[in-house]
């Protein structure tokens, strides 16, 4: 079993799934393994210690630390003789799976992790476990899953001046264009005031947050003008704008033409409509 294969099966498979989660406080020098699993397995250390093989790599673990499984892997792990170790886990799948463990600091590189926050980190695996033993349902469990991911995830390191504040921006407008977005939404959002929002933008981008926001909001009414059969007014507000009348303004004011000129013209046009946007 490779992780190629694991990654083919895993796009047929939902977006997550939490397959099986438990605690256990170990025998002196209990182990398991050399095994491999079919899906994403992590392991909290409660107390104790023990050690964890993969690879050509051993690592030593304690109070505190996480170890990840990685699906058709062979792993062994096993608790110390004298302290051994006692520990909860949970194993998922799903094609999410890797980002997720991505924002926790968790990749083929690097398989183990130390709880920021040891008390609610545990708190909330001891929920996941309590709900494995009640009969709910499947978005029950996986919300107590996120609250777990929640308290793994790792902090970003900020960029140099401030381009990390700017990516989180532009995010956020890729992910809300459609709705009545206020630039005091986004600045509030990243945690920066509008004044430094502004300024940000014009550094990182050479426009106002304001003008980058409508020029996103152009661009998608393109693809919907060439791809769709969506009236103008359908795919105004399908972009975010209030009304029909600031659509046209806006479009033509950057395409040099109206939404339904450029709809008819689509098919002799290039890669260049987008750069007149931008």
């Amino acid at each position: 079993m490779t992780e190629e294969w694991y990654l083919e099966e895993e796009r047929r498979r939902p977006a997550l799934t939490v397959r099986h989660c438990g605690q256990e406080a170990c025998r002196p020098g209990h182990s398991y393994g050399p095994a491999v699993r079919d899906h994403y397995l992590v392991h909290l250390v409660l107390s104790g210690k023990g050690i964890y093989r993969y690879a050509d790599t051993e690592l030593s673990l304690g109070t505190g630390d996480g170890f990840l499984i990685l699906p058709g892997e062979r792993t062994f792990y096993q608790a110390d003789v004298d302290d051994p170790w006692a520990y909860v886990w949970v194993g998922f799948d799903g094609y999410e799976a890797k980002r997720l463990l991505a924002d926790c600091g968790l990749d083929d590189q690097t398989r183990f992790f130390h709880a920021r926050e040891m008390e609610a980190l545990e708190q909330e695996f001891f929920g996941l476990v309590s709900l494995f033993q009640q009969p709910v349902g499947a978005y029950a469990i996986l919300a107590q899953f996120y609250r777990v991911v929640a308290q793994m995830e790792q902090p970003r390191l900020r960029k140099t001046g401030g381009a990390d504040y700017f990516e989180k921006a532009a995010e956020y407008i890729r992910r809300n264009y459609s709705y009545h977005l206020q630039i005091a939404d986004l600045a509030a959002h990243i945690g920066v005031d509008r004044t430094y929002l502004y300024k940000l933008f014009l550094r990182e981008a050479g426009m106002s947050p304001q003008e980058y926001l409508i020029r996103y909001r152009l661009q998608e009414a393109c693809e919907l003008l060439k791809n769709s059969t969506l009236t103008a007014s359908e795919v105004a507000l399908s972009c975010g704008f209030q009304d029909v009348p600031s659509f046209y303004k806006q479009f033509q004011r950057r395409m040099g033409q109206t939404p339904m000129n450029y709809r008819r013209n689509a098919k002799t046009k290039t890669l260049d409509d987008v750069h007149k946007i931008w």
